[in-house]
Parts: structure tokens; sequence; C-alpha cells
């Protein structure tokens, strides 16, 4: 059989599985890796979607409305450094407003905007004590400057609507700013946790390679079984991670864990044909 064709059936046939030890220990590196991309996938759309949390932040349209009106005098220049020309620490809205060239967030007791030089957090604290917040650096906000809002051309906008939309674009490009190394965390996280799952079961499938008094099978081909058994499942959940974005991961261990049953099932029936 044409290995690209065996290589599809592999997908969703355990029998297929078991001539995985066809395809070149590269090949199934490469294949792992793309297992990993394509579990991440409902992550990686949580983080887009989370930039809806900005929501939450009740309050804080008004909060930049006073900043812009008293025509603040901080601004981030093209090496996306922000600078202000004196020390704040002041009340817009329902923010305490705190300049500070290091951040320091240690007893936050109210909602809070804090400005360091290269790094912003805003915090805010409701009635009930639950606590979101927003954070980033500035890298997608070059040439920003505060004290230039009020006085800039609104357009065919009122000011109150330019005022909301600079806003939207300052709390979204902040949101955005931290999106790259989310995406490194998470994808070396889930590396990592494949690679123990992965370690974990493929000893156990030597314990039946061990048992058996024919050892047929290496542990490389054990590996190469198991990375190959992965991707069906990784698809599956990145097909899912499109639609239940909070629930795909999870479905990953699932159908993972029940393909391997079946897979367990034909490699011990294949060692006890040995026998």
């Amino acid at each position: 059989m044409d290995k690209t064709k065996l290589l599809f059936r592999m997908l969703f046939d355990n029998n297929a599985l078991l001539k995985a030890n066809l395809y070149h220990i590269i090949l199934v590196v490469i294949i792992f890796f793309i297992n990993i991309s394509l579990i991440c996938i409902p992550n990686y759309f949580g983080m887009m979607d989370g930039v809806q949390s900005i929501g939450y932040l009740e309050g804080i349209n008004e909060a930049f409305t006073e900043m812009y009106d008293e025509e603040l005098s901080c601004s981030i220049n093209s090496e996306s450094v922000l600078s202000c020309e004196e020390p704040y620490s002041s009340q817009f809205g329902d923010y305490q407003f705190i300049f500070q060239e290091v951040i320091d967030t240690t007893d936050v007791s109210q909602s809070t905007i804090f400005f360091g030089q290269d790094y912003i957090y805003i915090v805010y604290i409701d009635e009930e004590n639950l606590v979101y917040d927003l954070s980033g650096d500035y890298k997608l906000l070059n040439e920003f400057d505060f004290s230039e809002i009020m006085g800039s051309d609104y357009g065919d906008k009122t000011k109150a609507e330019f005022y909301e939309y600079v806003t939207d674009v300052f709390l979204t490009n902040t949101y955005n700013s931290s999106i790259g190394d989310r995406i490194f965390t998470v994808y070396t996280t889930q590396f990592s946790q494949t690679l123990i799952y992965l370690m974990i079961v493929s000893i156990m499938f030597m314990i039946i390679n061990y048992r058996a008094k024919f050892k047929k099978i290496s542990y490389l081909s054990v590996i190469k079984i198991l990375v190959l058994s992965m991707t069906g499942p990784a698809l599956l959940t990145a097909v899912l991670g499109v639609f239940i974005t909070a629930w795909a991961s999870i479905m990953f261990v699932i159908m993972f864990a029940i393909r391997l049953m079946f897979v367990y099932y034909k490699v011990n029936k294949v060692q006890e044909t040995m026998q």
C-alpha cells in the first residue's frame, strides 16, 4: 500500500498503526510537532477570544476619557517605551492612575491603571471583590501620545465616539502585544505534557513486549505507533477547538486514551499470535 494512503488510514484505522515502523523516525518526529500544534489550536482560539475580557473592565472608557481631556503628558516612543513628563498618581474615573518606571502591584486594593516604562497593567475590582485584569507592553502602540488625542481630527465621529475608538485600539493592542509570548508558553507547556504522556505510555507498551516470548516490537517502533495514533485525536481536537474551545483540549485526552486502549489490544493480540 502507498505510504501516503497508509498514513491517512492511520488517522482512524488501528490495524494500520501496526505498520508504523515503515516510516522513518524523522518523519515521525515532524508529525509529533504537528500533533502538538493541532492540540494547541483550542488554546489559540481561546487567546484570540480573550480580547473580549476588556469588556469586564467597567468604567475604563470613562477613565481614559478623563485622561484624554486632561491631555496627560505621557507618550510612547518608536522604541515602545512610555515616558511621562512628571510622576503621576492621580484618579481618573473609578481608577487610580499610577506611573512608575517599574510597576509594583503588591497590595492592590482598588481598581488601578499602572503605567510603567515598558509595561502596562490594568486591574478592575468589582463590588464583590472579583478581580479582572489586562496586561501587556507597548510594542503595538509606538508613537501614541495621550496629550494629542483631544486635539485630533475626529473625522465623521463625535468626540465621545472617537475617544471610545482610541481606547479600544489602545486596550486591544495592549492585549495583543503579549499573544506571541502566550503562544510560546502554551506550545511549550503542551509539548512537555504530551512528551510525558508519550514516555509513560511507551513504558507500559514495553512491559507487554517484555513479557512476550518473541520480542518483535522495539522501543522505537512503540514510539512511532504512539505518535501516529495521536494524530487522529489531535486533528479532531483542532476541529472541535473552533466550536467548543473550552472543552476541546479535554476531549483530546479522552479520545487519545480510548484509542490507546484499542491499540494496546491490537499490539497485545499480535504478541499472543507470536507466542
